[in-house]
């Protein structure tokens, strides 16, 4: 989703009117602390009952753990509603409402990222004979995804808009869990001098490389233990390219994805990256392929960066289907990718001491001494 639009967050409400006109709601929904939540609220909006017939978080569809209905004006009302789902793979935010919004029949206006955990999203969609519009948030919590939809009809939405914002940017968990993430993550090293992070999810072996070179494999299986994805993370020492001009570092980890039968196509798209030091030279690489060996046939995409650090040289590559096979599915081998691409450290060895050559005058002064 290319359009991008920054949706209020409550900015434009002066401090007065929010402290006369707004409350702050804290709620425990169905007495899960796992649920509970704290929003605000305009003070004139009522707080609707909850009904479920089970109380337990799912990770099949969201459930409804929020209802707010503001009066009515001009025969409408606004709604301000809470949602949640339970998570077990990760999966950035903005991925997660896009495959959402796409299974449904709504027309997405605009869709930020604004954090892997966070994103933002302006929809609209036909209810009967009424024309929706829809603000919504996701909000990642450890293995737990919020939803916060600010809905109003089509022509009034615009003056709910910051009422929405405050809403989505006042909006807590309750319930901080030891673990950040959907998913525990590992640390794997390379050449005792780098080390990155996975989700665990993903199986790992260590192929034997040359001197001066490292190399995880990480893969993915699906519930049919099938092969789906496979991540590789390559590090070779400066000290071997010394020298050496125009090294294609891609063509080193894409050539294992080739050796296991991966067809390169076309290259798809090229960018340089930017990092913060000590990395440096950043570049990522897009490929169309194929398996020809197969069954059945799917498109397949391998992502590769490479990037410098002071002593090394380190190459991501992920093979994965095309989002056009399954998006929720490249979702989260894209999430795993980026996961390892920011986890990224090295160790910088210090170079030795270079001792000044003496003066004569200082030899001399050091022999009467």
């Amino acid at each position: 989703m290319s359009i991008t639009e920054l949706l209020p967050l409550g900015q434009s409400i002066p401090p007065q009117v929010l402290k006369e006109n707004y409350v702050k709601v804290e709620d425990k929904p169905f007495g899960q602390s796992a649920l509970a939540y704290s929003i605000v609220i305009q003070n004139s909006w009522i707080q609707l009952q909850l009904s479920a017939s089970d109380p337990l978080l799912r990770v099949e569809h969201p459930k409804l753990i929020g209802n707010y209905l503001s009066p009515k004006d001009q025969g409408g009302n606004a709604m301000v509603q809470v949602w949640c789902q339970g998570l077990i793979r990760e999966i950035a935010a903005a991925d997660w409402l896009r495959d959402f919004l796409a299974l449904g029949n709504a027309s997405i206006l605009s869709l930020e990222a604004r954090s892997p955990y966070l994103a933002d999203a302006l929809i609209v969609r036909q209810d009967g004979p009424i024309l929706l519009q829809v603000r919504i948030s996701a909000h990642l919590a450890g293995n737990r995804l919020f939803l916060i939809h600010g809905t109003a009809p089509a022509d009034l939405f615009d003056r709910y808009a910051e009422s929405f914002g405050i809403a989505v940017s006042s909006f807590k968990p309750c319930l901080i869990t030891d673990n950040p993430h959907v998913e525990l993550w590992q640390t794997h090293n390379l050449d005792n001098a780098l080390s990155f992070n996975a989700p665990y999810s993903w199986l790992e072996r260590r192929p034997q490389a040359p001197a001066g070179l490292d190399m995880v494999h990480l893969f993915n299986l699906n519930a049919r233990v099938q092969l789906i994805a496979n991540l590789k993370v390559m590090s070779v020492r400066r000290s071997l390219t010394k020298g050496k001009k125009h090294i294609d570092l891609h063509a080193l980890v894409a050539s294992e994805f080739m050796k296991a039968g991966l067809r390169v196509t076309e290259l798809a798209s090229e960018e340089s990256v930017k990092v913060d030091a000590p990395l440096s030279n950043a570049s990522f690489k897009i490929w169309k392929a194929v398996l020809p060996k197969a069954k059945p046939q799917r498109a397949e995409n391998m992502l590769v960066v490479a990037v410098n650090t002071p002593n090394h040289h380190v190459v991501a590559g992920l093979q994965t289907g095309a989002p056009s096979e399954g998006f929720y599915e490249y979702a989260v081998h894209r999430r795993a990718f980026d996961i390892v691409l920011g986890s990224l450290e090295c160790r910088v060895q210090p170079e030795p001491a270079v001792s000044k050559p003496r003066t004569a005058e200082e030899s001399t002064v050091g022999r009467r001494q």
